[in-house]
């Protein structure tokens, strides 16, 4: 993946802007962070895998979205360091604003160069043409660890093209955090269970409470995942198993008619500026 130069190793950790995004060494494509499980010093090494070609004296530069969490920054910066020197490869780490990786990816494809691999938190599958298969990688991590999981794998696998344009390791869930004293007082100890009590609960906590919900609204990551899970929820898909386009579907327009009596009854119009950033 990265071309070989004949480099002391060491190791580069800066933020990022767009403007920048178009300097940099060949893009290989969108893969993995680096990770494991523990932490401090000579983390990577204790839990590494003996790299299966001689990578000692190349380069490695890596686009990663900025983590809400800065200790995972942290983590990771070390970590990458530490893998670095470990295996003799020049390491550069930079990091950009989570909404900002599409087009500062964008960029790098339409200007030729950038980094080696670029990581997000979704899939990217409308750069397919620009990027590595990444097939042997995902054979190589299955003959190692197992087999990939299927929710991961059709994240970044393209049926019709028999191609993986990325490396999915992995996935976390996202769900909706309430605070309870709250839902209490309408009688839902334990938060709402079902899209009604949501609605109906949360119109009353407003009404009666003063408090109003948040559930993003915005052109971005988080809000569309919302969005998706209403539009499940009301029967609804934006295609079928056959890769048809069903989203125009009495479905769907239940689910946004359901959104938008939820915003109308008990949300603040700061969703629609709501940023995953």
């Amino acid at each position: 993946m990265p071309r070989s130069r004949q480099q002391q190793a060491g190791f580069t950790s800066r933020p990022f802007s767009r403007r920048s995004a178009i300097r940099g060494a060949g893009m290989a494509g969108m893969a993995a962070t680096i990770g494991a499980y523990a932490s401090g010093t000579k983390a990577a090494t204790l839990v590494q895998s003996t790299p299966t070609v001689d990578i000692s004296g190349t380069t490695l530069s890596i686009l990663q979205w900025q983590h809400f969490v800065p200790v995972f920054d942290e983590w990771l910066t070390v970590f990458v360091e530490e893998w670095g020197t470990a295996n003799g490869v020049t390491v550069q780490l930079d990091r950009v604003n989570t909404a900002d990786i599409p087009a500062a990816f964008a960029a790098e494809i339409s200007a030729e160069q950038g980094h080696d691999i670029v990581e997000h938190i979704a899939s990217l599958p409308q750069y397919e043409e620009s990027v590595m298969d990444m097939t042997d990688l995902v054979a190589e991590a299955t003959a190692r660890h197992g087999a990939q999981l299927d929710m991961c794998m059709r994240n970044s696998y393209n049926p019709t093209t028999e191609k993986f344009y990325g490396f999915t390791h992995g996935y976390a869930p996202d769900p909706a955090n309430y605070r309870r004293s709250l839902w209490a007082e309408v009688g839902l100890d334990t938060g709402p269970s079902t899209f009604d009590e949501l609605l109906s609960g949360g119109t009353e906590i407003w009404n009666n409470q003063g408090v109003q919900m948040g559930i993003g609204m915005s052109q971005e990551i988080d809000s569309n995942m919302a969005a998706q899970a209403m539009i499940w929820a009301f029967g609804g898909a934006v295609q079928d198993e056959g890769e048809n386009i069903t989203i125009n579907t009495p479905e769907t327009l239940a689910a946004v008619e359901y959104m938008k009596e939820l915003f109308e009854s008990c949300m603040t119009p700061e969703v629609f500026g709501w940023n995953a950033a």
